[in-house]
């Protein structure tokens, strides 16, 4: 991951290259054990793979096996994606801000562990 710039406490990404993009959506998505998110970009960009998550929002399928035995799951549970509610929407002079086809100079973001930011 030649894009992020690891240091003791810190995890920088530089977003002008968005080659590893998906890893570094997981190194800072966000969580607080109610509800979670990828780190992906609040403007959007083609390649991310969102995913907003609520703790106990799933739906439960019965499990139909061939044969029954002591100590099979009788159920199966699936966490259920929410809609994204960070993605924003920047449109100046009716054109629109895409992070692929624009010119960025510095689009950055850092991760800081010991100030928990």
């Amino acid at each position: 991951m030649s894009k992020l710039k690891i240091s003791r406490w810190t995890i920088k990404h530089d977003l002008n290259n968005l080659d590893y993009y998906n890893e570094s959506e997981t190194i800072f998505a966000q969580a607080n054990g109610y509800f979670g998110t990828r780190g992906s970009l609040e403007e959007g960009v083609s390649i991310e793979n969102e995913g907003t998550f609520v703790n106990a929002f799933y739906d439960t399928e019965e499990i139909i096996y061939g044969e029954s035995a002591y100590g099979y799951a009788k159920n199966r549970q699936t966490q259920l994606l929410v809609p994204n509610p960070k993605n924003i929407y920047l449109c100046i002079d009716g054109e629109t801000l895409e992070i692929e086809k624009s010119i960025i100079k510095n689009h950055n973001r850092e991760l800081n562990l010991k100030r928990e930011l």
